[in-house]
């Protein structure tokens, strides 16, 4: 593990939470893009959701390496189970999402913690990914504006395309 473990916030302002199912290839990349985040006040949440692979390990390493890092396993339930297990554990004001195989870029936080900011009606703030590798890589996952916009309920529970 290449990050230096820093001691967490007494109160993360942000709970990140990780879940994770057979994603050993890429939970470390994941684990370190968090680590690495300029905005310093979280606690990382990573959730096995039941894996048969290296998974558990990984987590725990990370677990025994960091205090930032907590480490939560169960059976299979899938995603949503995953994150509620997180949230239940959670200290931070704000829930940030991340699945096992994606990572960020290190102003990810400070980024989305600035629009809160800026707008403070705001409920979500969500962001976009980028592909990495393949036909695609470097293109945005989904297209969207350059600039931010109002999303409505509605927008929330259907797909954004």
């Amino acid at each position: 593990m290449p990050h230096t473990p820093v001691a967490p916030p007494s109160q993360p302002i942000v709970s990140v939470i990780v879940a994770a199912y057979n994603v050993e290839a890429y939970l470390a990349g994941c684990i370190e893009s968090v680590l690495a985040q300029t905005y310093p006040h979280f606690e990382v949440l990573v959730v096995d959701d039941g894996s048969t692979d290296t998974t558990p390990s990984i987590i725990a390493d990370y677990v025994r390496h960091d205090e930032r890092v907590k480490g939560f396993r169960g059976p299979n339930r899938g995603v949503s189970h995953a994150r509620n297990v997180a949230m239940r554990h959670g200290r931070g004001a704000f829930f940030a999402l991340l699945d096992g195989d994606d990572e960020w870029e290190p102003e990810f936080l400070a980024s989305q913690l600035r629009q809160f900011r800026q707008s403070p009606h705001l409920a979500i703030v969500s962001g976009n990914g980028r592909n990495l590798g393949g036909p695609f890589d470097g293109q945005p996952v989904r297209p969207w504006p350059a600039e931010p916009r109002t999303v409505g309920f509605l927008d929330i529970i259907e797909r954004i395309d």
